[in-house]
């Protein structure tokens, strides 16, 4: 590619609008302003309460899928079911700026080879797995953002449907920030080069908020992108090829901090890192009120970190559950754990993990509404999979991580804010018309979210 694709591509980003959008919520409840995040397998048990429960929803497609009916694709199907049983659900299809939608986008981009990316030498950057000591190629690991065709078929890909414009309200973009996550050990790009993909990459953000905002008003929120340095990439600020951190902003319509209390954004104590959660407490609210985003916010139970771990659970009912041999009536559900030096033990059943996940809500809820505003928007649960806390298992509770009974605090009475949060030092306050929520950033157990009425609790359960 010639070196003058970088002028080439500034000309033609200099007209793209500030961020705009913001899909607000209610303040009746917090549960108002919670979103979902879902994938396959879509059960009607799982379909009817994400379709009751959440305004906004997060939808990915499976790794593995047929592709050779594109209507039949799982995530269109499970996106048509959303919409069946709550019309005014609005819908974010999930795609990664390197193939685009899951299953998806890698089948499609394998019949493209014209766009598939290579480094300065031709050789292409290729997804690997190794295999009993023999690296095994899993096809093209990324598009050549540079390429107008290929980043066409990225931004379009929802055209395929023939409602694809009436189910997605636009994307959740998964490595949107300035950066081309390539390993260059076995590869050769020149800065030069990597500037030149990185601005293509961000003219592809760029044409697909132009495209869902005249398509259907809707909008394209980026992960990792809130406050580069501060959800889990705490060295690459150095890297950047620009010199206004926040560069990448313009081309987005909202964010997603997916660390906000967990992982990157604690010590290895599990008590949070006061001076990284300050700085996120202010890039939230920030992003939300002066540059008009809409936010998504991720909630977890304790101080969730890495490894990870398994723990068995029931999928007695399930047309996936092994009706044979040692995993009979059992599947797996893969969680964080919290790190060793905290006092409690990460519990390793999904009796434990439930009970764990209802007693200790303040500690994620609490943070959250010290940040909310009317375009920021909350989840809690373990991980990413429905059954990590995202639903209520009623027809059979050890298949899920959530408690019965939900959790009472998202179906109390919270009401609008009275202003903004308050601070002295690491301590911060907020009031809200029925609530006062309270945390202490060099202790996440004083995090408090209390009801100033319990009554009104207790009504809100009947």
């Amino acid at each position: 590619m010639p070196s003058h694709f970088v002028t080439a591509v500034a000309l033609a980003l200099a007209a793209a609008p500030a961020t705009e959008g913001m899909l607000t919520h209610a303040w009746d409840t917090v549960g108002d302003a919670m979103f979902g995040w879902l994938g396959p397998p879509y059960t009607d048990e799982i379909l009817d309460f994400y379709a009751e429960k959440y305004r906004l929803v997060v939808l990915g497609g499976s790794f593995t899928c047929n592709t050779s009916d594109i209507e039949a694709w799982d995530a269109a199907v499970g996106a048509r079911s959303l919409k069946q049983r709550n019309p005014n659900i609005t819908i974010l299809l999930y795609e990664a700026t390197q193939f685009g939608a899951l299953c998806l986008g890698g089948a499609e981009m394998q019949q493209h080879p014209e766009w598939w990316l290579r480094d300065d030498h031709g050789k292409v950057y290729n997804r690997t797995v190794n295999v009993h000591g023999v690296e095994k190629s899993l096809g093209p690991e990324s598009i050549d953002w540079r390429i107008q065709g290929a980043r066409s078929w990225w931004v379009k890909t929802v055209t395929q449907l023939h409602d694809g414009i009436q189910l997605f309200h636009g994307l959740l973009v998964d490595s949107a920030g300035p950066d081309i996550h390539l390993d260059n050990t076995t590869h050769y790009i020149s800065l030069e080069t990597e500037k030149d993909l990185v601005q293509a990459k961000m003219l592809m953000l760029s044409e697909a908020k132009t495209f869902f905002k005249q398509a259907n008003g809707g909008e394209v929120l980026g992960n990792p992108t809130l406050e580069w340095g501060v959800v889990g990439y705490p060295d690459r600020e150095s890297k950047l090829p620009f010199s206004d951190p926040h560069y990448h902003w313009q081309f987005l319509t909202g964010t997603l901090d997916e660390m906000f209390g967990g992982f990157g954004s604690q010590q290895s104590n599990g008590q949070w890192n006061a001076s990284t959660m300050n700085i996120s407490i202010s890039a939230i609210v920030q992003s939300s009120t002066e540059l008009g985003a809409t936010v998504l916010v991720r909630g977890y139970p304790g101080p969730c970190s890495t490894p990870f771990i398994s723990v068995n659970a029931s999928c007695i009912g399930s047309d996936m559950c092994p009706k044979t041999g040692p995993k009979a009536g059992i599947k797996t559900i893969t969680v964080p754990t919290w790190p060793e030096a905290w006092p409690e033990v990460t519990p390793t059943t999904v009796e434990g993990l439930q009970s764990a996940a209802a007693r200790l809500i303040d500690q994620a809820l609490a943070p959250y509404l010290i940040v909310t505003g009317p375009s920021v928007w909350w989840s809690y649960a373990y991980f990413y999979g429905s059954d990590t806390g995202f639903y209520e298992c009623k027809a059979n509770p050890k298949s899920c991580l959530a408690p019965a009974g939900w959790y009472p605090a998202l179906r109390a009475k919270l009401g609008k804010p009275l202003g903004p949060a308050k601070n002295t030092g690491w301590k911060w306050s907020r009031e809200f018309e029925f609530a006062t929520v309270s945390i202490d950033l060099e202790d996440r157990t004083a995090s408090r979210v209390s009801f100033h009425n319990e009554r009104l609790l207790a009504d809100s359960l009947l």
